[in-house]
């Protein structure tokens, strides 16, 4: 993994932008997949029903995995992204 950025200043809102290399070759357009922190669950559940409200589909409803409550959603352009919370 890499990242540019800060890390989690005490408000939690430096922003850190992170890659990881993935096991999969790539089958269509370039892979860049974003990963959003959110301040706590709530905030997770707020901002999946606000994106999906302009046009975000929900890929993978949030819940607890791995330590973290995340949701992985897609744009109308079929870019997949993740937000959570620790």
């Amino acid at each position: 993994m890499s990242s540019i950025g800060h890390s989690r200043s005490a408000a939690g809102r430096a922003p850190v932008l992170g890659s990881h290399k993935v096991p999969e070759g790539k089958t269509a357009k370039n892979r860049c997949h974003v990963d959003l922190a959110a301040t706590a669950r709530d905030a997770v559940l707020s901002e999946v029903a606000r994106l999906v409200a302009l046009g975000a589909k929900v890929i993978r409803e949030p819940k607890e995995e791995w330590g973290h409550f995340w949701a992985t959603l897609q744009d109308p352009e079929l870019n997949e992204f993740c937000i959570g919370a620790d």
